[in-house]
């Protein structure tokens, strides 16, 4: 039934959504929402149906990696106080200074860049505005910029209250996206399939996966800290993460957020604010960009199955592989009766 009625919403709701969504991106740029650069739409990845020789590989992986996954997922739980959640909010709460400022309490959104971000960081924003009802001010601290979650501090949060929540998306399809937008749209690379090398594996080789550098709560660097390995850092997330979704999952995610904080339909509709073959919101050099549509080559699809790219996303697709388990589970002890 929930599912149900959302679909309805939306239909009714999109106008307004669109105007808070272009609202916010325009407000933390400190430009007129009315001049927004293009029209709000979804962020997608066009791909190739991978050749059947990587199918089987997927599926060995699969086979493989499942039992550890099965060990580290875990049902999100319903939040039972969620008044508690509501502190008041900064005077200037949307200033890059104050989103890029630790935080113990509140709506702690960990902002995954290529991740529906900027969508859900509109979503992060009602939700502080839905909890601030029946309080005394209209603003609930909330946090969604893109800095990593140990640079804020998150584990020093008051889990009783603060809510510490992100989304995920695919890691090949995320590195993709995140190519098309910053070195073809941006930075005007030929999209080659060397250049998406160069780009992934020199220019951006820090991002190794990235999930678990922007996610953990304590810096994850291997070479470091060889004691805080893969497992450890994803049970971490899992574990005091108080809700992940995932981009691929997003209606039901969302549905899943709406149900453990007892909101509202309306406060988890949404409209992309971004997607590939429209235009992103002129963050970069104060210029509106078109974001050159994404494909994937033939090339491509075999790098994407080699070792070294299998290696270089490792973490974030166990860490996703878990999420996707811990959604499922959520479902079942929320009742999927209730959710469907």
């Amino acid at each position: 039934m929930v599912k149900l009625r959302m679909g309805f919403l939306v239909a009714t709701a999109c106008l307004i959504v669109a105007c808070q969504v272009l609202w916010m991106g325009h407000t933390l740029l400190g430009r007129n929402p009315f001049f927004a650069c293009g029209s709000v739409q979804q962020e997608a990845t066009s791909f190739l149906v991978p050749p059947k020789s990587i199918q089987q590989q997927q599926e060995k992986y699969q086979y493989i990696i499942q039992p550890v996954v099965n060990k580290l997922a875990r049902a999100f739980p319903k939040w039972q106080h969620t008044q508690d959640l509501c502190v008041p909010a900064e005077p200037r709460w949307w200033h890059p200074e104050i989103l890029r400022s630790s935080a113990t309490e509140g709506i702690l959104f960990v902002r995954n860049m290529k991740t529906a971000s900027s969508t859900l960081a509109g979503v992060a924003i009602r939700i502080a505005r839905r909890l601030a009802f029946g309080t005394d001010f209209k603003m609930c601290r909330v946090r969604f910029d893109h800095t990593p979650a140990f640079q804020l501090q998150y584990a020093k949060r008051n889990p009783q209250k603060s809510f510490l929540w992100s989304f995920l998306r695919d890691p090949t399809d995320r590195a993709v996206s995140e190519f098309f937008h910053f070195g073809v749209s941006r930075l005007k690379m030929e999209p080659s399939d060397e250049n998406f090398k160069r780009y992934m594996l020199e220019m951006r080789k820090y991002h190794r996966n990235y999930f678990l550098l922007d996610m953990a709560l304590q810096p994850y660097a291997p070479i470091h800290n060889p004691n805080f390995t893969m497992e450890k850092a994803i049970h971490q997330i899992v574990k005091h993460y108080d809700f992940i979704g995932l981009v691929e999952r997003m209606d039901e995610s969302l549905v899943l957020l709406k149900m453990i904080l007892n909101l509202e339909l309306n406060d988890i509709l949404y409209l992309s604010a971004k997607r590939n073959g429209g235009w992103d919101e002129g963050a970069f050099n104060a210029t509106c960009i078109y974001i050159v549509p994404s494909f994937v080559s033939k090339g491509m699809q075999t790098f994407f199955n080699s070792k070294r790219w299998r290696e270089y996303t490792a973490g974030d697709r166990l860490l996703f592989q878990t999420v996707n388990k811990s959604i499922d589970l959520t479902i079942n002890a929320l009742g999927r009766s209730e959710f469907e």
